[in-house]
């Protein structure tokens, strides 16, 4: 009986966005078009000065609730948006990446009784309808929590949390305009129940100009995760020693290598995702 009632808790999926009226269509017809259908889709618009608000207003969707903002900052953004949610679930969901049809479905299954669950899945990273790197996390080997800690291992847009424990500790840090998110999980660290989902649930784009790669240029630590090799490269700069050994990990030849073997090696696999990537683009593109 209990899992009947968790299997039908209503959910708020959360995006905030600014500027991102080229791909936001692609990604609001992803959450629309989902197999679980008990949720609001709830747009926080950081002040926009492009066409998104007119993509939004032409959907005319009655799951979605659409609140403009002046620009105040993508965590500031968050918090807003955490306080508006009509239910306690809620689900993170940017306005670039591609949801894939079951994601809602099969996370709100992991919810138990408890409100201080952080549950995510895999990610696929593509850029330009081509995929660029896979983000998983082995949990059965190493131990999730110091991954947590090497940074960039819980992709931000798959994630699913109760707002309620998020905003009592604190919520995201509006003092910084990257990385709020990993902020966010090394202070929840010891008080959340991190909760992974081993399945590839979420297409998320790179782009030159967006908040993640951002962070990923960012001066203290850069991090690359590869699947098939799981292993985190972690650059401090520390020295004239670290900086050296910041510049040769920084090479995206390394990790494009790595990413053809493993091509190589999963073929399947990676033409099945390709087909998929291609498949949602195609389909959510429409309105």
């Amino acid at each position: 009986m209990f899992t009947e009632m968790l299997d039908n808790i209503p959910i708020t999926v959360l995006m905030a966005t600014y500027n991102c009226g080229q791909y936001i269509l692609t990604s609001i017809n992803s959450i629309l078009r989902q197999s679980y259908t008990n949720f609001e889709l709830l747009i926080i618009d950081d002040g926009s000065e492009d066409d998104t608000e007119t993509i939004i207003s032409s959907l005319n969707s009655e799951k979605i609730r659409y609140i403009k903002l002046k620009h105040i900052g993508f965590s500031a953004a968050l918090n807003y948006g955490l306080k508006e949610a009509k239910y306690d679930w809620v689900a993170r969901m940017d306005a670039d990446d591609i949801a894939f049809p079951d994601r809602l479905e099969k996370e709100v299954k992991l919810i138990n009784k408890s409100s201080n669950d952080i549950i995510f899945s895999d990610a696929v990273f593509f850029r330009n309808k081509k995929i660029q790197l896979l983000n998983t996390i082995n949990t059965e080997k190493e131990d999730l929590k110091r991954k947590i800690k090497l940074r960039g291992h819980i992709c931000h847009p798959s994630v699913l949390y109760n707002r309620n424990f998020i905003l009592e500790n604190g919520g995201y840090n509006e003092n910084l305009d990257h990385s709020e998110d990993h902020e966010l999980w090394i202070r929840l660290l010891n008080k959340g129940n991190f909760v992974h989902l081993n399945e590839f649930l979420l297409f998320m784009r790179i782009r030159d100009n967006s908040l993640s790669t951002k962070a990923f240029k960012g001066p203290v630590s850069q991090i690359f995760v590869f699947s098939g090799i799981n292993k985190p490269m972690v650059v401090k700069r520390l020295g004239i020693l670290s900086s050296i050994r910041e510049y040769l990990f920084r090479k995206r030849a390394k990790l494009k290598v790595k990413y053809f073997f493993w091509k190589i090696w999963n073929f399947r696999f990676h033409c099945e995702l390709t087909r998929k990537l291609q498949e949602l683009d195609q389909l959510n593109s429409k309105r």
